[in-house]
């Protein structure tokens, strides 16, 4: 678990630290007047049960003379006494409004880290990665680290700085029964910490798991919608989804027990010893009134650290629980770390190779290998050249490589071995620049529930409405978008469903084109489009196709013959057909 806290400590930078001593210089604050009224308990009791003096007391004394108070008088020791707890109640209001506010700070820092891993992640990398595992872990994991990791370490922290000041007076006014008092409550933690570790670290992961499978059985049913409630099997979702939530039931119940049980556990052991201790007193005959100062003291004592012993426990407990989410966060923040230090490498020799594509493209592929770590080679020893004015038609059986071929021309996978070049220059070392140079069309054609403008200008900069409104005369558009009541401005629904097939295609080809781009890749783009639609597609990419390289992956006879080069993926290599 320390080790832990150094990692957690590692992922929220300089800054949150800084905010993290602040944090601790107002908790030292709260300990000093916690400590105050501690020292003001003798002396009350004392005034209303002893006529014996507080100045037997060094530390009273030590405060009589300093504040030059009468120590003798009940309603001044008293009105101290209320005084000293308003003040601390304002500082403990102050600590945790910081408190939250830090902790909503670090969660936002931490979405954004990890929200941020996944978008700069190499496509090779997290394309391998579960839907599910990529939602639970951005959406889930992050809100888990910061109140189960980062809000429980405070507490713990806390808590410890606050039972460290009261045994230390409580060592100062006795030490045998503040020793023994110690033993009784450091035995309790540990018993209860050793036996609950398993059981707590089994409880993590399927807490994590569980989750998993709730945003998977959500998001699935959500995108298949239509599949759904066409097959009508709406039940097998639900059942799905009701099945893993009484799994949850089950380790949320057995959780909450776990965390009850030391709290029970203590209250029998602190009343089981203050009955022992009175019937010890009893049987030696001691004068129990004259010993009421100490014993209110340490009663007083007992009622403020059985709460944070509880809270302890309890805070290990949720740590412990929480422990594979936690370490799934450190993890990808930690990689995130690594990816932004490359990215920001990158974009160093970026600047110093000054790379600029004019009208002429060659693209050429060198020997190039490539395989998924876990599979066959989909590539060996290929070499391709392709230049601008070009249309290229690509097929290969299912699994061949062609949307492989995509993303490595496109610079989204690195070659094993080999090179690909774009006018002399490795794609790896000019990638930036290239991909605001390539326009990607897919078959399932991924629209918000936003504007149409929004959905073409897709968050890039430099793309004023200017451009939407001339690359939608290109793709003829224009005159349909003009005649809606918002223009421009309307939104289109989920995933587009306020649009045909055919309006949403253009809708995407227009978000590729408004940046100009010197490749447009149609990946199956026309697969959901009848042959008329196919047609005028056709003539919209014969408008467009000057001083540009277009790739159709397709298995259309019409798309084969409308291209200048056809091209097949065969035995690890691609060949021209005849």
């Amino acid at each position: 678990m320390i080790k832990q806290f150094f990692s957690i400590l590692n992922v929220l930078g300089n800054e949150n630290k800084l905010k993290a001593l602040k944090l601790l210089l107002i908790l030292i604050s709260i300990l000093v007047f916690e400590l105050l009224n501690l020292s003001l308990i003798i002396p009350i009791l004392t005034l209303i049960f002893s006529e014996t003096t507080n100045q037997s007391l060094p530390f009273i004394a030590l405060v009589t003379d300093y504040l030059n108070l009468d120590f003798d008088n009940l309603l001044v020791v008293g009105s101290l006494f209320l005084f000293i707890i308003i003040v601390k109640i304002i500082f403990l209001i102050l600590f945790e409004y910081k408190t939250q506010s830090y902790s909503r700070g670090i969660l936002i820092d931490v979405y954004l880290k990890a929200y941020s891993y996944f978008l700069y992640s190499p496509w090779q990398e997290v394309s391998q990665k579960d839907h599910a595992y990529i939602m639970r872990n951005i959406l889930s994991d992050t809100g888990v680290f910061v109140m189960e990791g980062v809000l429980k370490f405070i507490s713990l922290i806390k808590n410890t700085l606050f039972l460290l000041f009261i045994i230390s007076y409580l060592f100062f006014i006795n030490f045998k029964i503040t020793l023994f008092l110690l033993i009784l409550l450091i035995i309790f933690t540990l018993f209860f910490v050793f036996v609950l570790k398993r059981k707590l670290l089994e409880l993590s992961f399927k807490t994590a798991a569980f989750d998993k499978l709730r945003l998977k059985y959500v998001s699935e049913s959500i995108l298949n919608l239509r599949e759904i409630k066409l097959n009508q099997n709406y039940d097998y979702y639900i059942k799905l989804f009701q099945n893993n939530e009484n799994k949850v039931t089950n380790v949320v119940i057995t959780n909450e027990i776990l965390k009850i049980i030391p709290r029970y556990f203590l209250e029998i052991i602190i009343v089981s010893t203050i009955l022992i201790v009175f019937g010890i007193l009893e049987f030696q005959n001691y004068n129990i009134v004259s010993l009421i100062p100490i014993l209110g003291l340490y009663s007083f004592a007992l009622l403020r650290m059985i709460p944070i012993f509880i809270t302890y426990n309890r805070d290990i407990q949720n740590i412990r629980t929480a422990k594979y989410q936690i370490d799934e966060v450190i993890k990808n923040a930690s990689r995130y770390k690594k990816i932004y230090e490359d990215k920001f490498n990158e974009k160093s020799d970026l600047n110093s190779n000054q790379f600029a594509l004019k009208d002429e493209v060659n693209l050429k592929i060198t020997n190039l290998n490539f395989s998924y770590s876990d599979r066959n080679p989909l590539f060996k020893d290929l070499n391709l050249e392709i230049r601008t004015n070009n249309t290229i038609y690509l097929e290969g059986a299912n699994g061949s490589g062609k949307s492989t071929f995509v993303d490595l021309i496109s610079g989204l996978l690195a070659p094993v071995k080999g090179k690909i070049e774009i006018n002399g220059y490795n794609i790896n070392s000019i990638l930036d620049e290239w991909l605001k140079n390539v326009g990607y069309v897919s078959q399932t054609n991924f629209l918000t529930n936003d504007t149409i403008k929004d959905n073409i200008i897709f968050g890039r900069d430099n793309i004023s409405e200017t451009n939407v409104l001339d690359v939608l005369k290109i793709v003829e558009l224009d005159k349909m978008i003009n005649s809606l009541p918002h223009g421009i401005n309307t939104k289109m629904g989920n995933l587009g469903n306020f649009f045909s097939g055919g309006q949403k295609q253009r809708i995407s080809i227009a978000r590729a084109l408004v940046k100009n781009p010197k490749i447009i890749i149609l990946d199956e783009a026309t697969n959901a489009l009848d042959l008329e639609a196919e047609k005028n597609f056709l003539q919209l990419i014969d408008k467009i196709k000057k001083n540009k390289i277009i790739i159709f992956i397709a298995h259309s006879e019409t798309i084969k013959n409308f291209c200048d080069t056809n091209l097949v993926i065969r035995n690890m290599k691609i060949e021209k057909l005849n």
